[in-house]
């Protein structure tokens, strides 16, 4: 970093001192003066969330490292509504002193009429960056619906709020500022003036969605200050905040020892107010230390760190320019030890669900690293690990996908000791000839990045899969090394048009990094085309705000297509998408309607998922008939067969007159006949089978009996048939075997038949 004044560049291939670890590439602009570096992503690094560059890919404090996933401006309370920005560029690179900036210049991806303008501003001796965005309305439109904003991805930092703590997935919040909290790194979000208002998802946040009326000729101006801290956790940052509003506070100091003797370094610690509310977080230094200031007030302090359960609080008074000191005691920290193996003693990948029993709260467990905890899950990719959990008494819910039963124990882990839990899974199923695909993983463009694919693969490798593809935004990047009998991983590209929907190439060389015209779904398409040898697909085609059948109005019953950019040239369509049953059943009426039209689509599932904790990957995911190998080719050959089943856990094998899903057959003068094989394991155990011929319904029949699945049926298929797809449904809630709510859902691609020439 730059000493004693502000500088803005592009960076180039020999930065290797900023580039490495920061998810920046080469082309992106930075920012920086000796407190902090800012970057921006130049065109063609595209967000995760869509747009074309000009977002912020990392906030990178002095002596520390960055954590953030990215900050992307908005125009909408949802965070789908990202500028198409056409330049970034220095515009101030402060060779000559005083502020440097970077900017960014783009329109509205609604209307070209309504201009966007951000600078990213950095001060030679400021400890904040300032942002400052601009839109302007140059048509004759009156704009009401507008809210400008910042879409944050926190990746591996853990997000905060004063007064409300980390608590936050589906909470609208103000206040002074927005935090996110990381080992190395922490920062605070504020605004330039005033209170911040935020949405809240389970991962990330819309930041100062400000409700914009915009008339003709007029333009709106909105700030946002990014405070950073190397390693002091908020408090850190949230210190620098006060002293630049210059508000009255006092000095809290201390350390955080360990009953019995010694320090314990990166502990966090927690501030209450009166009311008990959350209102600060530091973390202690290599020696235990730690500071923190706080308005005058009556507060509680506690730590509390890996493994080790909440020490006693501390309560006291603070005045105004007073300094207390405290120090805050923790117990040994406390560890678990875990095996898990099949009837044979052979290890199994699994995931371990941790809940709290008996008045012991459920444990929060990380991510540590990224790997091998999450939530409140531990992540045993080889069947063993031992990892430090909080003392107290916790039921243990063990899964490793659909071919295993799920067993659950409890297990007291003592103060300062090891519990020790094996755990024998029953196999629900075998099906040597089905391989079990996430074809839809993603991972997040930051410096902890670097353990995040094996973090992916490890979670698959827990969760049963056998395949999966890591699709990130704009570039196919090469996949971690395949452990032991892990999964194999395949790179995939995904371009995202906002508001339009997502697209990707699954899988897709490595390198690959499609170069559309614009930001539009044709334009999408046509570049995903060119990736060779990837499957073109469109994900989530009915989500808020990036649905594509949803923003084109696609009708599965309308004899005709939509018109104004509609296309179907894409090859997989996902119609299972986690934990949401109205956007599964729409898309499964949309794909019944493909087939009505000859379209030869073939159906997939994907978790989507973007993190370790809270997001169990293959759930959905998709079966496909026979083993990929290392070469993504092998892996695109058996989707393009179509014999795949989209699926929830329940597997299912359909045949008619000797055809399978992604064939043919011939009708003759013999009724056809389907003949369906169901596997399902107990927590996935579906209710009934529907047969489906041409759009309709055709049979149903209850599956009976309990525990594990294996039921064959044999049911007619009506004359004149032109397709023909099995499905199965149920009522029960998948929500405590994988994470999430889901019900045991599954269908297969379908069998066409061909009607005899007369």
């Amino acid at each position: 970093m730059t000493t004693g004044r502000a500088r803005a560049r592009v960076l180039t291939p020999t930065d290797d001192e900023t580039v490495a670890g920061i998810g920046a590439r080469p082309g992106d602009l930075v920012v920086e003066n000796a407190h902090l570096a800012v970057v921006v992503a130049g065109l063609g690094h595209r967000a995760a969330s869509g747009g074309s560059g000009g977002h912020v890919v990392a906030v990178v404090p002095s002596r520390g490292a960055d954590a953030l996933g990215e900050m992307v401006p908005v125009l909408d309370v949802a965070g789908t509504r990202v500028p198409r920005f056409h330049t970034v560029f220095v515009a101030h690179d402060g060779a000559a002193g005083g502020v440097a900036i970077v900017r960014a210049l783009g329109t509205d991806p609604k209307d070209d009429q309504v201009e966007v303008a951000v600078d990213y501003l950095v001060e030679p001796d400021a400890r904040f960056a300032r942002i400052v965005r601009a839109v302007h309305n140059r048509g004759r439109g009156h704009y009401r619906e507008l809210s400008g904003g910042h879409l944050v991805s926190w990746g591996g930092l853990q997000p905060f709020v004063p007064g409300v703590g980390t608590d936050l997935a589906g909470q609208r919040t103000r206040s002074d500022w927005v935090g996110g909290d990381g080992p190395q790194g922490s920062l605070v979000i504020t605004p330039g003036t005033g209170r911040l208002t935020a949405v809240h998802g389970r991962d990330w946040a819309v930041l100062a969605p400000t409700p914009t009326y915009l008339a003709p000729a007029a333009s709106v101006v909105g700030e946002t200050h990014v405070f950073t801290s190397p390693d002091a956790g908020v408090a850190g940052a949230a210190d620098a905040l006060y002293a630049r509003r210059k508000v009255v506070r006092g000095l809290i100091t201390g350390q955080v020892l360990e009953r019995g003797g010694g320090t314990v370094p990166g502990a966090w610690i927690t501030v209450l107010d009166a009311r008990g509310k959350p209102v600060n977080r530091a973390r202690s230094d290599a020696g235990g230390l730690f500071r923190l200031t706080a308005r005058p007030g009556t507060y509680s302090l506690y730590a509390s760190g890996p493994g080790r359960g909440p020490g006693p609080p501390v309560t006291f008074g603070l005045g105004a320019d007073d300094e207390d000191q405290v120090r805050l005691l923790l117990e040994p920290p406390s560890a678990l030890a875990v095996q898990i193996t099949d009837a044979a003693g052979e290890p199994v990948a699994a995931r371990v669900q941790l809940e709290g029993v008996d008045g012991t709260p459920t444990p929060t467990l990380g991510p540590v690293g990224g790997f091998p905890a999450a939530g409140h899950e531990l992540i045993a990719d080889r069947g063993a690990l031992r990892h430090v959990v909080p003392p107290g008494r916790y039921r243990a819910r063990v899964h490793a996908g659909p071919r295993y039963a799920v067993a659950a124990a409890d297990v007291q882990v003592p103060v300062g000791g090891v519990a020790e839990l094996s755990v024998s899974l029953a196999r629900a199923f075998d099906a040597p000839e089905w391989s079990l695909v996430d074809p839809h993983v993603r991972t997040w463009a930051s410096p902890t990045s670097s353990t995040a694919p094996a973090a992916r693969a490890a979670a698959c490798a827990a969760a049963g899969v056998d395949a999966v593809v890591l699709a990130d935004e704009g570039r196919a990047t090469p996949p971690p090394r395949r452990q032991g009998g892990g999964p194999r991983v395949y790179p995939g590209v995904g371009l995202s048009a906002p508001e339009e929907g997502r697209f990707a190439a699954l899988p897709a060389p490595v390198g690959s990094a499609p170069t559309p015209t614009g930001v539009r779904a044709l334009d999408a398409l046509t570049a995903l085309r060119g990736v060779a040898g990837g499957r073109v697909a469109v994900l989530y085609p009915r989500s808020a705000g990036w649905g594509y059948f949803t923003h084109f109005a696609f009708d599965p019953e309308a004899p005709g297509l939509p018109r104004g950019g509609f296309s179907l040239d894409f090859d997989l369509l996902e119609v299972a998408v986690p934990g949401n049953d109205a956007a599964v059943e729409a898309a499964f009426a949309d794909y019944r309607g493909l087939l009505d039209r000859g379209a030869p689509v073939v159906p997939i599932g994907g978790s989507g998922a973007d993190a370790v904790a809270g997001q169990p990957c293959g759930v959905p995911g998709t079966w496909v008939r026979g083993q990929p190998g290392d070469d993504p080719q092998s892996l695109s050959a058996l989707l393009a067969a179509g014999d795949v089943v989209v699926s929830f856990g329940p597997l299912i094998d359909l045949s008619v007159g000797g055809a399978r899903p992604g064939g043919e057959v011939v009708a003759g003068a013999a009724p056809l006949s389907a003949e369906v094989r169901v596997r399902a394991p107990a927590w996935a155990r579906p209710s009934v089978l529907r047969l489906w011929v041409d759009g309709a319904a055709v049979q149903t029949v209850r599956l009976r009996g309990r525990g594990a699945l294996d039921q064959t049926h044999r049911l007619r298929v009506p004359s004149g048939a032109s397709w023909v797809l099995a499905e199965v449904d149920g009522e029960a809630d998948l929500g405590e075997a994988v994470g999430r709510p889901a019900r045991p859902f599954a269908f297969t691609a379908p069998v066409r038949v061909r009607q005899p020439t007369p």
